[in-house]
């Protein structure tokens, strides 16, 4: 199955230079499909720490395993290149390649691959605010998760249902995804995923059933797991969380420090998402604080992570504190802009 792509490709004279370095070598020694599995073996093998070679390892893996009708070559190159631009934050991109790797796996009924694909596609959906388009596809693909009977993949789509409609404020129909998912994480021993369900379950309890305690209670099991496990970026999440508990019940000093450790966390791992999230929330303990300036350097900064993350709830979000935060110096006029 060939797909078309619509993508100018000018990298492929990097691999006739004169200089390579190992790898592109051993590349350049084969041909067929070896030369196209080690192409995404390199894309894959970079693709946290240097993604602009990483994609164009995959482009060039998707060509050649064209030319030779290589689809399991061309699918994998596909589904590397979505991954990519996914970390990245390049969602369009994502979600074209991710598609052209559901095509590719589902014409080699490899199932799982598919699935992931489509609920990839969810995943950005729910990022982009997209709701409708994200459901569906989420169903799509914990149907064939729950066609093949894998438990963790059905979690991870319960999560992502649970997401959706929580964002949409169905708040009890997303308890009910969310507390199934943890159930199944929890049988399984998944620590990451039992920490993303306690997170969740403790959000439901603090903002929507008024349990603050239980909340509490919750989020603290939450970040014993994550340390135990050595997990950071859940406990950044958790610790985000935690303290905008903290926050409510007004406890700024102990929401500060948890909103402090949660940013160094995020900041470190790259976290463009996190990091504008824990930003917003500090502004709001310094609208509180009547720290007008510290709060607007704060929102400035979340704004510039949001944009370069392309995350449409995130904008809306630091327009509003925005307006919160002239309403509060008593500049009507700037507030009602936002």
């Amino acid at each position: 199955m060939k797909i078309i792509f619509l993508i100018v490709f000018s990298s492929f004279s990097l691999f006739a230079q004169n200089k390579f370095d190992s790898l592109d070598l051993e590349i350049q020694n084969v041909n067929g499909k070896k030369r196209i599995d080690l192409l995404n073996e390199a894309a894959y093998g970079l693709s946290a720490d240097s993604t602009e070679k990483s994609l164009i390892y995959s482009k060039y893996a998707i060509e050649a395993a064209q030319e030779i009708k290589y689809t399991q070559g061309e699918a994998l190159a596909c589904l590397n290149a979505a991954n990519v631009y996914k970390s990245i934050n390049k969602f369009s991109d994502a979600i074209d390649y991710y598609k052209a790797a559901y095509q590719l796996y589902t014409s080699l009924n490899s199932q799982l691959e598919a699935a992931f694909s489509l609920k990839s596609i969810a995943e950005i959906y729910t990022r982009l605010a997209a709701f409708d388009k994200a459901l569906d596809y989420a169903l799509q693909a914990i149907n064939i998760y729950q066609s093949l009977g894998h438990e963790l993949e059905i979690s991870e789509s319960l999560s992502v249902i649970g997401q959706i409609y929580y964002a949409t404020g169905n708040f009890y129909k997303a308890l009910e995804y969310f507390s199934t998912s943890y159930d199944i994480a929890k049988s399984l021993g998944n620590d990451k995923k039992i920490i993303n369900g306690l997170s969740w379950l403790a959000l439901i309890y603090d903002e929507h059933k008024n349990e603050h305690e239980k909340a509490l209670e919750v989020y603290n099991e939450a970040l014993m797991i994550a340390d135990s496990a050595r997990l950071p970026e859940s406990k950044a999440e958790v610790l985000k969380n935690l303290g905008k508990l903290y926050f409510k019940q007004n406890n700024f000093e102990k929401a500060a420090e948890s909103f402090e450790t949660s940013l160094k966390i995020f900041e470190e791992l790259n976290n463009i998402k996190g990091i504008a999230e824990v930003l917003h929330s500090m502004s709001e303990i310094h609208i509180a604080a009547k720290d007008f300036d510290s709060a607007e350097t704060k929102l400035d900064s979340a704004l510039q992570h949001a944009l370069k993350g392309s995350l449409k709830l995130l904008i809306v979000e630091n327009n509003f504190l925005r307006s919160k935060l002239y309403k509060a110096q008593g500049n009507y006029t700037d507030a009602l802009k936002y």
